[in-house]
């Protein structure tokens, strides 16, 4: 079974967020970087087709800007600006579950007439 779309940001937030931790090569971060943003272009992709609703609906994408624009250049900056991005990957986690509250809607399952 797959992983759903917000659990694949949760996971991929997680995956960064421990990489930068233990102070990972930026070949490393970037690549994970690069993770998260895919995962992030998929949930977006599903919140703007309306699968994915949310409790803050200014946030997604304010969150999806920095990701994409922001967290580049960060992972591949010095020791202190990646303290800057374990900070601000901690806070878009957190934000993300306790302010954004995002649910994926599943399409009703096909029942055939039999």
């Amino acid at each position: 079974m797959s992983l759903g779309r917000l659990d694949s940001i949760r996971l991929s937030c997680q995956r960064l967020i421990d990489l930068l931790e233990r102070d990972a090569p930026c070949e490393v971060l970037t690549t994970a970087q690069e993770d998260l943003q895919r995962a992030l272009d998929n949930a977006m992709d599903a919140y703007l087709r309306g699968n994915i609703q949310v409790e803050a609906p200014a946030l997604p994408e304010v969150m999806y800007e920095f990701a994409k624009t922001e967290l580049p250049e960060m992972c591949a900056g010095d020791s202190s600006a990646r303290r800057k991005v374990l900070q601000r990957m901690r806070l878009f986690l957190k934000t993300m579950d306790l302010v954004v509250n995002p649910t994926e809607r599943h399409p009703p399952d096909l029942v055939s007439s039999q």
